[in-house]
């Protein structure tokens, strides 16, 4: 958060905002359309926010003055990460409710064992998070989006609604 574009005191406001907003319509998508619809919905808008970040950090668009770019980062940085934030905690509450409830992700008797192990390799990799977010700007950002892509490509192997339990 540090490292973001604009009013790092509003970034910070509207993050803890997108924390409370996505976990109410994480559940409520989740509910509507099932669990792939609702990571196809979080990863995108990860990757959304990501995109547009790496725009911002990359210094593509260019402006007249410093106070104009100013003024961009300051609007738009909050909306960017609204949608960042929001796709990663509707995914991971997405992966909490389900892991704990869906017998077709994890198989009742093997459950505690897949957990586990899924929580071990998570922690192990967000080791380097720490080291990651000190590369200079936008490496953070596409490693983010990397994670957000596969996460999207992984997605797309989980069992749709109808689907029964082998």
């Amino acid at each position: 958060m540090k490292y973001l574009e604009g009013n790092i005191f509003i970034n910070f406001y509207i993050f803890g905002l997108a924390g409370i907003i996505s976990v109410i319509v994480g559940g409520i998508i989740l509910k509507i359309y099932g669990l792939k619809i609702t990571y196809y919905i979080s990863f995108i808008m990860g990757s959304i926010g990501c995109i547009g970040m790496i725009i911002i950090q990359g210094h593509v668009l260019n402006f007249n003055t410093v106070a104009q770019k100013e003024a961009f980062d300051e609007q738009c940085m909050p909306l960017l990460i609204l949608i960042l934030k929001m796709g990663v905690i509707m995914s991971f509450i997405t992966t909490t409710q389900i892991s704990f409830t869906d017998d077709r992700i994890f198989p009742p008797n093997r459950r505690n064992t897949s957990v586990g192990t899924c929580g071990m390799i998570a922690r192990s990799i967000t080791i380097v998070a720490p080291i990651i977010n000190e590369w200079t700007a936008p490496y953070p950002i596409i490693v983010m989006l990397v994670f957000n892509i596969l996460g999207f490509i992984t997605s797309t192997q989980f069992p749709n609604t109808d689907d029964k339990i082998l």
